[in-house]
């Protein structure tokens, strides 16, 4: 008996792998399944400037538009977790291509028991990815020397979300084949934000929060092109900005001098992680955060504080630490 057929939205992938040549597609076609990512809500954009013509004469209506530059685009979430066994060159946490495309590189210790794979952005030697959405019943929307930004979510009892955005050049779209095979796992049980181990400034202070933010913060730019059929030569980062929030119960001066620390542009390390067994949990660090604003508000029925803040780096490419272990 037949199926309907239809693009069923939970049987979309995402498949990803780092380039060899930039802007060459190293897939060519042919997807494995270990290229395919654990992420879900994904959503390709590929668009076509569309150059409006003119109304000409004495009559009313369009004449239409003329294709210009193709870019493409694709978003996509994941849940964070690490992968349940001792890190190695070959066994590494579901989020390391993406963290990889968005400019972030990985530092891996293979110390028998104590085995860790720590991110931090990088200034150069950026990686460029192919990207690939299958979309089941539909068309695959190619993209190649694709660059990403990120955010990462982190809310009370809950996992770890990180939010992607994605910037290539425009192959094209061919007809999906049939969905490749890959199977994830429920284990490890995902690490959620409870025994945090919060704490900010050399006060250590852990204050009472519900959420924390993390903002990679890369601006993308791109290569503009006219001896290109696209229009678009090249995708790169073409700077970084890494920034935050977090949102503490009000308390007295006393308590913390949150204000004080906004009006003198304090300078405060922060660091917290995940609940978690070895191998699954993670943990943030940042050397330097300053305020960059601080709101006044409510969280239910409890006053709180809306704190934005900017990571800095102290000896470069150490803003922010991403430590799964």
């Amino acid at each position: 008996m037949g199926d309907t057929v239809v693009q069923r939205v939970e049987r979309r992938t995402f498949a990803m792998k780092v380039e060899t040549t930039y802007g060459t597609d190293i897939f060519a076609g042919t997807v494995a399944a270990a290229d395919i990512m654990a992420v879900y809500g994904i959503a390709a954009d590929p668009q076509v400037n569309m150059v409006d013509i003119p109304a000409m004469g004495a009559t009313m209506g369009s004449l239409g538009a003329v294709p210009g530059t193709r870019i493409g685009r694709v978003s996509c979430e994941m849940m964070l977790r690490g992968a349940g066994a001792a890190y190695s060159a070959s066994v590494l946490p579901e989020v390391d291509r993406l963290l990889r495309a968005c400019g972030y590189a990985a530092t891996l210790v293979v110390t028998a028991g104590s085995e860790s794979v720590t991110y931090k952005p990088v200034s150069t030697g950026f990686e460029p990815f192919t990207i690939y959405c299958h979309y089941e019943n539909g068309a695959t929307v190619k993209l190649s020397g694709c660059y990403g930004d990120c955010q990462i979510i982190c809310q009370v009892g809950q996992p770890l979300r990180a939010r992607f955005n994605f910037t290539g050049l425009y192959i094209t779209e061919a007809d999906t084949p049939a969905i490749s095979a890959k199977v994830f796992s429920p284990t490890p049980q995902w690490p959620v934000l409870l025994s945090s181990l919060f704490q900010i400034s050399t006060e250590n202070y852990a204050p009472n929060y519900s959420q924390v933010t993390f903002n990679t913060g890369n601006a993308i730019d791109v290569q503009e092109a006219a001896n290109v059929a696209s229009g678009i030569a090249g995708v790169f980062i073409a700077s970084r900005r890494s920034s935050g929030s977090i949102d503490p119960e009000m308390v007295t001066v006393a308590v913390f001098p949150w204000k004080t620390k906004f009006e003198t542009g304090a300078l405060m390390d922060m660091s917290f992680q995940t609940n978690g067994a070895q191998y699954a949990r993670v943990k943030f660090s940042c050397p330097t955060v300053q305020m960059r604003s601080r709101g006044l508000g409510n969280r239910g029925m409890k006053g709180a504080y809306s704190i934005g803040f900017e990571a800095l780096y102290v000896s470069g490419g150490d803003e922010l630490s991403i430590l799964f272990d």
